[in-house]
């Protein structure tokens, strides 16, 4: 059983907080500032503004924000935390030179579904631009209304979709699942391909 099942939020999702083992599986560590979703220590915790600052959710930011941490505002985290390892990590997981020059102005451009400023990452980060769609997906930021709507029309949104199971847990791990079975037959067809030609 996960946390989310259990319903409880870890506040916190940042690069520091996220241990990747030997086997590729990641784990959230750190729980110190999780709290339960229900009951009333619950819904007063969730409007802490609290966790890592620059991977908090876009809405989290905002003092005047009326929403609560919401599960999706951890899945928002992972897609800030995916693109700053991509941003460090430029040249692919072996690149140890540093966050690109380049990559300062890319949180100013990005824009639901902009695939542009992914480009000079693609050579060594295929698969990103999908990866970041799923997520963006399920947390909001895929929404063409998104930047234009408000928080509001987002969070409705979002409501909706996890209530009708779209946007659920559930899903999201289904849809994961499905794109590392999707890489793994890509990489498996590569080095099928590369035999062949040898």
């Amino acid at each position: 059983m996960t946390y989310c099942e259990i319903r409880i939020l870890h506040r916190d999702v940042s690069p520091g907080n996220i241990m990747i083992g030997p086997d590729g599986e990641g784990v959230l560590i750190d729980y110190d500032l999780a709290v339960l979703m229900d009951g009333p220590f619950g819904e007063a915790a969730r409007m802490e503004r609290v966790g890592t600052f620059a991977f908090r959710a876009r809405y989290l930011l905002k003092a005047s924000s009326r929403t609560p941490l919401q599960p999706w505002h951890q899945i928002e985290s992972l897609v800030y935390i995916i693109l700053f390892v991509v941003f460090n990590r430029p040249k692919g997981a072996g690149d140890l030179s540093g966050m690109a020059e380049d990559a300062k102005h890319v949180l100013e451009a990005l824009e639901p579904g902009s695939v542009e400023i992914l480009k000079p990452y693609l050579e060594h980060w295929e698969d990103l631009p999908e990866i970041v769609a799923i997520l963006a997906n399920h947390c909001g930021l895929g929404l063409p209304s998104a930047f234009t709507h408000g928080e509001a029309a987002e969070v409705s949104h979002l409501e909706a979709g996890r209530g009708s199971g779209e946007l659920s847990h559930d899903q999201l791990v289904a849809d994961l699942e499905n794109f590392r079975v999707k890489i793994v037959q890509k990489k498996q067809e590569k080095c099928l391909d590369s035999l062949v030609s040898v």
